[in-house]
């Protein structure tokens, strides 16, 4: 991985486009989706005055628009603004996209960094760039001594998301779909927008396209061309109000992280942050997987382990069903059965204690 800084010249060299106006004089409709950006960005806590922002700017319309409205925002707000962009090397256009975000965020004054990331060739090649982009962007926080990384994110990402997750029957965690915060610094201020609302922000301006978004193999752009619009057509506003089901079910998977912390940290909980373990009577762990479920669900962030699907409650419920001493293993977690109490740990951190 490699990275460049963006030059002070507000003029890209050989860009197409550098006569654009990237300063923002939005109308009266702009100012009432910048109010929202700014309640949903109080309301949710994503940062605090005094703080920097890392913006995740891949030179799209929406990512673009997300640069003008953080960056219109940082005087009531209160922050301070950087942006990356992350190059794959995966699309044999993306200088167009460079130099547009090079070019936005010179007419601004923002810094620019781009990070170069080499993706090997290979079977699910979408999902491993993404995580490369991720690690990069998790490195450039630092780096730039950043609070938060903001991508952007919006509500018709959230109904093909919540879409997607219905359809293969996925359980109540999973249908909260793609969270205002991500609990590892990733943020999302613009779920309270839609595509549209995006494009009036960038009011014309030239954006890169991305040509995978138009790929029928990926089943999000077969959602988004084939499912999404005969929908709309049906039911007008469904995407807005799969969103907003979305939503609510954040709040209530929350408020039932926080009530259930609450209740079983005084109820003799026992957490080993050092060894990353938890341990809890045996009669707080119920064998029903209906309570079960959010029990191993909670269990699992705090031990930052990946969160059980239906198939590995089911399979602890029958361990917790079993008698005497007992151990059962899903995904990253380890959960033992010994004398009245339960212990939970991660896998990685229960082989190296059986190394030991």
């Amino acid at each position: 991985m490699n990275s460049s800084d963006n030059p002070s010249d507000p003029a890209v060299p050989g860009n197409a486009a550098a006569a654009v106006d990237w300063r923002y004089r939005p109308d009266s409709r702009g100012r009432q989706l910048a109010q929202a950006v700014r309640q949903a960005v109080r309301a949710r806590q994503l940062w605090q005055p005094g703080q920097r922002v890392l913006l995740a700017c891949s030179g799209g319309p929406d990512s673009l628009a997300a640069l003008l409205l953080l960056d219109h925002l940082r005087r009531s707000l209160g922050h301070q603004l950087a942006v990356a962009l992350i190059d794959h090397g995966l699309q044999p256009d993306r200088a167009q996209a460079e130099a547009l975000v090079q070019e936005a965020c010179a007419a601004r004054g923002l810094a620019l960094r781009v990070e170069r990331v080499a993706v090997a060739p290979g079977p699910q090649l979408e999902a491993r760039a993404r995580q490369l982009r991720y690690q990069a962007l998790q490195q450039l926080k630092v780096e730039l001594d950043c609070t938060v990384i903001a991508t952007a994110h919006h509500a018709d990402d959230q109904a093909e998301t919540w879409l997607m997750r219905a359809a293969r029957g996925a359980g109540v965690p999973a249908l909260a779909a793609i969270r205002a915060s991500r609990g590892d610094g990733v943020v999302r201020p613009l779920l309270c927008l839609d595509r549209g609302d995006l494009a009036h922000v960038l009011g014309g301006r030239p954006a890169w396209t991305d040509p995978s978004n138009s790929d029928p193999q990926h089943l999000r752009n077969r959602l988004r061309a084939q499912v999404l619009p005969p929908l709309e057509l049906a039911m007008p506003g469904a995407a807005r109000a799969m969103a907003r089901t979305a939503e609510h079910l954040q709040n209530q998977v929350a408020a039932a992280e926080i009530w259930m912390g609450l209740a079983l940290h005084h109820s003799g909980i026992a957490a080993d942050v050092a060894r990353q373990s938890l341990q809890l009577p045996a009669t707080l762990v119920p064998a029903d997987p209906a309570a079960l479920g959010p029990l191993l669900h909670w269990v699992c962030a705090q031990l930052a382990a990946q969160a059980p699907g239906h198939r590995a409650v089911e399979q602890v419920a029958a361990a917790v069903r079993q008698s005497g001493p007992v151990t059962t293993q899903i995904a990253e977690l380890v959960a033992h059965r010994d004398r009245g109490m339960w212990t939970f740990s991660r896998a990685d951190v229960a082989r190296a204690q059986a190394a030991d």
